[in-house]
């Protein structure tokens, strides 16, 4: 199965997958911020970018899957709030004309190592002087836990792969913390996850 189909298929599982809230940790971190232009990378079914949108953000998203993005506008649709949502693989995001971005939020995208690194540098060309990326996904301690993310170790967050991932940006502050999340049925209980801010 595609990742394209994969998705599709998750998103249609239910109603909404992982929840209508927002992430806590990507909602703390906008909340302190005046509204800009803001991207949300692999967006699924819109719960962060409509959060977003409705605090006055001009909002972009990207994921392949056509069920979140429809998804995602309908419901934005019905809360009166506006988005730009792309179909796209966030490894080949089209520039076009919608950079440069104050924030770009990367909430739960786990990546192979072998494309991991050169994502997240390319993210730089997207930012303007000063912005800054958002970033929040589970650490190796999450295989202990079961309550959500990948189960490959390669495709997992340490604040040491991110450091090294996020070299050419002139700031880095990461933590590892652990939440009880309730973003539905694949995102529940105690996580343990990296999260931070990176700066351009």
């Amino acid at each position: 199965m595609s990742m394209d189909n994969f998705w599709d298929k998750r998103f249609s599982e239910v109603d909404w997958v992982y929840g209508l809230e927002p992430n806590v940790y990507i909602k703390e971190q906008l909340d302190i911020l005046p509204p800009g232009k803001v991207l949300f990378m692999a967006e699924g079914e819109g719960r962060n970018a409509i959060y977003a949108a409705q605090q006055g953000w001009d909002v972009y998203a990207v994921d392949q899957s056509a069920v979140g993005k429809s998804k995602t506008l309908k419901r934005a649709e019905t809360l009166g709030v506006n988005l730009n949502y792309q179909i796209g693989n966030v490894l080949d995001y089209d520039l076009n004309e919608e950079v440069p971005f104050d924030v770009i939020v990367l909430c739960f995208i786990h990546l192979p190592s072998s494309v991991r690194q050169t994502f997240h540098q390319s993210l730089r060309f997207l930012l303007k002087e000063g912005g800054r990326v958002i970033i929040e996904g589970y650490t190796p301690k999450q295989l202990d836990y079961g309550t959500g993310g990948p189960s490959s170790l390669d495709m997992l967050y340490t604040i040491d792969n991110l450091t090294k991932d996020f070299d050419q940006f002139s700031k880095i502050h990461l933590i590892e913390n652990e939440r009880i999340l309730a973003e539905g049925d694949y995102h529940k209980g105690l996580s343990a996850l990296v999260e931070g801010i990176i700066i351009k």
